[in-house]
């Protein structure tokens, strides 16, 4: 984990607001996490920052997106 006064500084440093910073430090380990665990082969990125459930069996779209 990185310390709290370090992701300031990082945040500082590169000009970005300080919560988009620890958003994007989260879901980095929340990702890590995934793709460590029996999850990785069910789950996929959708997007930027969404994470999605396969369904293995059936594939349903709402609006021409994916689900």
């Amino acid at each position: 984990m990185i310390p709290p006064q370090e992701l300031r500084m990082e945040a500082r440093r590169k000009g970005l607001p300080l919560d988009l910073v620890e958003k994007d430090y989260a879901l980095g380990w929340i990702l890590f996490g995934i793709a460590s665990s029996s999850l990785s082969g069910l789950c996929e990125v959708v997007g930027s920052c969404c994470i999605s459930i396969r369904q293995t069996l059936t594939s349903r779209r709402v609006n021409g997106t994916r689900f």
